[in-house]
């Protein structure tokens, strides 16, 4: 479906709030009831969670992360948007639901060169969710795998991720189009 002009221009509003880290009136900008049912649905979540979750309030950054991630049948994030989610979930204290939603992400992506950045997220989530023998088993994949991105340095799954960049240019292209 397509947006009116109006929720266009919110969605950028909460965007540009968003990159200057202004995090409660980009929260609010994605708290808005008007995304339910839009193409961006799920991304308003994921950029309200990331701006909860700046602001340190971890309940709410993960279950609105986890709503983002896991949209029925399936969450509408492109598979770096769902990395980024698996950070927030991480940043705001759950490691093993960012297990989860990298596990998912790798069984859709298949074996596609960006499955590697994939792969080295999942490592990190595995670590930080304590399980070190699984954690190794994904990084015994061996570096080209885990790097298979044409040479890129792999995802940043800290809370300070800059994924956010990439997704703010995709979704701005969308609401553009």
């Amino acid at each position: 479906g397509s947006l009116s002009m109006d929720l266009r221009e919110r969605f950028v509003a909460g965007l540009t709030a968003h990159e200057a880290e202004d995090w409660t009136a980009a929260a609010r900008a994605f708290a808005d009831a008007g995304w339910v049912g839009t193409p961006l649905e799920d991304y308003a979540r994921l950029f309200q969670a990331d701006s909860m979750l700046k602001q340190g309030d971890v309940v709410a950054a993960r279950a609105l992360a986890a709503q983002a991630a896991g949209g029925q049948p399936e969450s509408a994030l492109t598979p770096s948007a769902l990395v980024w989610a698996a950070a927030v979930l991480s940043g705001a204290g759950d490691p093993g639901g960012a297990v989860a939603v990298l596990q998912r992400v790798l069984a859709r992506l298949g074996d596609v060169p960006d499955a590697g950045r994939v792969r080295y997220a999942l490592g990190e989530a595995l670590l930080a969710a304590g399980d070190q023998k699984e954690a190794a088993r994904v990084f015994a994949a061996g570096p080209s795998q885990l790097l298979a991105n044409s040479g890129s340095a792999p995802i940043d799954t800290a809370p300070s991720s800059t994924a956010p960049g990439s997704i703010i240019k995709v979704t701005w292209l969308f609401i553009h189009s």
